[in-house]
């Protein structure tokens, strides 16, 4: 019982220091990031499509390339 305790909180070794909240968007909700320099120039868009499911929407375009897509998560507990 030990071994699957140090399992299961050994996942929250690496959020100690987190000061950001959480990654768990809501439903609509967006994340945008536009980076520009002199030289390079690169934007970011994702949406929460749908909650349960998780699946999150995203855009992606630079100079060079355009790219879409959609991430849909399955998650199973098999006990």
């Amino acid at each position: 019982m030990a071994y699957v305790m140090a399992f299961v909180f050994s996942g929250y070794s690496s959020s100690l220091n987190r000061v950001r909240k959480p990654f768990n968007p809501l439903l609509g909700e967006t994340y945008t990031l536009e980076y520009k320099d002199k030289s390079k120039h690169f934007n970011f868009l994702a949406e929460q499509v749908s909650h349960h499911p998780p699946i999150s929407a995203y855009h992606c375009e630079n100079e060079n390339y355009i790219a879409t897509g959609d991430v849909q998560l399955k998650m199973s507990f098999r006990g």
